[in-house]
């Protein structure tokens, strides 16, 4: 985890003990407010874990999408909203008709104000991903656990959607944990975050599978009319199609050294599976938060060095696809090869197997459901990353059809567990 900047520190330092005081005022202000029956659910809002850009990264998008989804299967009279820092436009939106209401911090954050929007719904779903260990912002975790906590409290619905939980989450967020009202849903969406959420926080939780895995995929754009004929074209040619993604928070991003190491190593990886196996190459992007976050400023120098090489083996589509729209494009892949979870969940969604690059711990449990081995998952900072991205690659290949019946085998199992989210979020009994 690279260090926060010294104005995000002392915001941390300024604002969390004010945070812990407004909680235990608000806490001993409403007691303990009887629980809404599950049949008088009618009114949903999701708290995105990225309350700015709300749906930036495809992960985030993806999840509450499938939520969205689920929840109008059940009821499509459901009124759903989206609880953001600032009023924006998206076609989600209009697709979905989801309303907007910008008053995470309007202008400045408070529970108070937080919890007068969270009393016109009847469930509040807070989108945990990989934020809810403190990892990322230790404030913006904290006020997340302290509105479920709130929200709880008032006798609404209360649900963190399945999270992954890191070896060394921030012990601050441990204690506040602790003191989460037992009303709250916590679904971690592995056993492996299970088992660590559970041992560090004393607190039972219910391990569930990723929402995502609810997503329905959409049809097929006209923007995506190129790559579907170089996919066709390719496999005429007898290639087995494999789409590769990788994104800057692997490593140092401040050290351009460690940069360009990371796009030769990869560059050559790629340059040689091309000439050595029988497979074509997709450059996905998944993430469109900007230069320093997004995935396309890397692929973008991978696909320069090698496109006069490898030629049309390698193919880089940079438009900003939706999360349903790449789940449909990795349904059209034969495997993946990943550093973006979400990537690998729609990749699995769809019944294919992926390999990855690693980071805080998040793929062992993943890869647990779908019984897929440790020869996938490779760790960025390796010395010999290039090698190694090479013999993942080889291995996929040669084993594709017994690495795509292990996933199709273990499909049923996860999508049940998937569903554990909609039924927190919805009020029906977990047992």
């Amino acid at each position: 985890m690279q260090k926060l900047p010294l104005k995000s520190r002392l915001r941390e330092y300024i604002r969390l003990p004010l945070l812990m005081r407004e909680w235990k005022k608000v806490v001993n202000g409403i007691g303990v407010k009887p629980s809404l029956p599950s049949s008088s659910m009618k009114r949903f809002l999701i708290i995105p874990c990225d309350q700015k850009t709300v749906i930036g990264s495809r992960g985030d998008e993806a999840m509450m999408i499938a939520m969205i989804q689920s929840i109008r299967a059940k009821n499509s009279d459901a009124v759903i909203s989206l609880l953001t820092y600032a009023d924006f436009e998206h076609p989600v939106l209009l697709e979905y008709d989801i309303g907007v209401i910008p008053k995470w911090a309007n202008p400045t954050w408070s529970l108070k104000k937080i919890l007068e929007v969270c009393s016109d719904f009847d469930s509040v779903m807070i989108v945990g991903a990989d934020t809810m260990d403190g990892h990322y912002s230790l404030l913006n975790s904290s006020r997340l656990w302290v509105v479920a906590d709130s929200v709880a409290r008032l006798g609404k619905n209360s649900t963190i959607l399945g999270f992954s939980f890191n070896s060394k989450p921030d012990p601050k967020i441990i204690n506040i944990i602790k003191k989460i009202s037992s009303r709250v849903n916590i679904l971690l969406r592995d056993p492996v975050s299970h088992a660590r959420f559970e041992k560090a926080t004393g607190r039972q939780a219910r391990c569930a599978a990723d929402a995502a895995f609810q997503l329905n995929e959409s049809k097929a754009i006209p923007q995506m009319d190129n790559l579907l004929h170089w996919i066709d074209a390719r496999r005429t040619g007898n290639s087995k199609i494999v789409g590769f993604n990788v994104h800057p928070m692997l490593f140092d991003m401040s050290d351009p050294a460690v940069k360009e190491k990371f796009v030769q190593d990869c560059s050559r990886a790629l340059l040689h599976a091309v000439g050595e196996l029988p497979i074509s190459v997709l450059l996905i992007s998944h993430d469109f938060r900007g230069s320093n976050e997004a995935d396309l400023g890397l692929l973008e120098s991978i696909y320069t060095n090698l496109k006069n090489d490898a030629g049309d083996r390698v193919y880089l589509d940079r438009h900003p696809y939706s999360a349903t729209e790449l789940k449909f494009i990795a349904g059209n892949m034969d495997a993946v090869f990943s550093a973006r979870m979400h990537l690998c969940i729609a990749t699995l969604g769809m019944k294919k197997p992926v390999g990855v690059l690693t980071y805080q711990g998040k793929f062992e449990g993943l890869f647990s459901y779908f019984k897929l081995p440790g020869e996938l998952m490779l760790d960025p900072k390796s010395m010999s990353l290039e090698d190694d991205i090479f013999l993942a690659l080889s291995f996929l290949v040669n084993n594709l059809t017994q690495l795509t019946s292990a996933v199709n085998e273990s499909w049923a199992g996860v999508k049940q567990l998937s569903a554990l989210n909609t039924l927190a979020a919805t009020g029906a009994s977990l047992e």
